[in-house]
């Protein structure tokens, strides 16, 4: 993979503030590796399924055959039959229509299909240089009834994920990221997680389509 030029944060703002605690985190210690490196880091905060797909077209376009691009989701994430993908809240105004509906939930679905083609576009504008990890329980469902790749490298999980486990995980994959293009130090950090972390919080790096580890 190319060295990382653009990193990514994409974060719902749910009623949580431990997603608010993950975002910030990679924030304050990623963010000044990236300016001393001169990497674009940009931290985007979505409300809706209508702000992601606006910050996922931004991505598209900030994006370039120039370098890897970075994309770290910090969401909810469901696997159910009604809600199958990233989660997030619907506004006020959506609630009521929902009800009007018959439909009893405050949540919508950017659905797993529906973000991988999303995410094909980027990784074909970097010329499959497009590495992305998944702060979401049920996230590596991303690869269900899927047969094309969508980015180079991909960090999920099949398991409910606790961020109080995980958070620094990620931190510190990213400033391997930014150090090094090598995907075997990564490799090692995860492993190292899941150790730590004894069956709870289980992380996997896929290759591709490809689970490696």
């Amino acid at each position: 993979m190319n060295k990382i030029k653009r990193i990514f944060v994409i974060e719902s703002v749910f009623d949580d503030t431990n997603l608010h605690k993950a975002g910030a985190i990679m924030e304050q210690q990623i963010l000044p590796l990236c300016q001393d490196k001169g990497i674009i880091f940009e931290r985007l905060l979505f409300l809706s399924l209508q702000d992601c797909l606006e910050g996922l077209k931004h991505i598209k376009e900030s994006s370039s055959q120039e370098g890897a691009t970075a994309i770290h989701i910090i969401c909810h994430g469901a696997d159910d039959n009604f809600l199958n993908g990233l989660v997030y809240k619907l506004s006020p105004r959506y609630v009521e229509v929902a009800k009007s509906i018959g439909l009893q939930t405050d949540c919508m679905c950017h659905c797993w299909e529906a973000l991988r083609s999303d995410l094909t576009e980027v990784d074909t504008i970097t010329k499959n240089n497009l590495f992305l990890s998944m702060c979401v329980c049920h996230g590596a469902n991303i690869f269900d009834k899927c047969d094309t790749s969508f980015a180079k490298y991909v960090i999920a999980s099949k398991n409910v994920l606790y961020l109080d486990d995980i958070k620094q995980t990620f931190v510190d994959v990213y400033k391997e990221l930014i150090s090094s293009s090598d995907i075997d130090p990564i490799k090692h950090i995860i492993e190292a997680s899941n150790q730590k972390n004894n069956g709870r919080s289980q992380l996997a790096l896929y290759e591709g389509i490809n689970k490696i580890l």
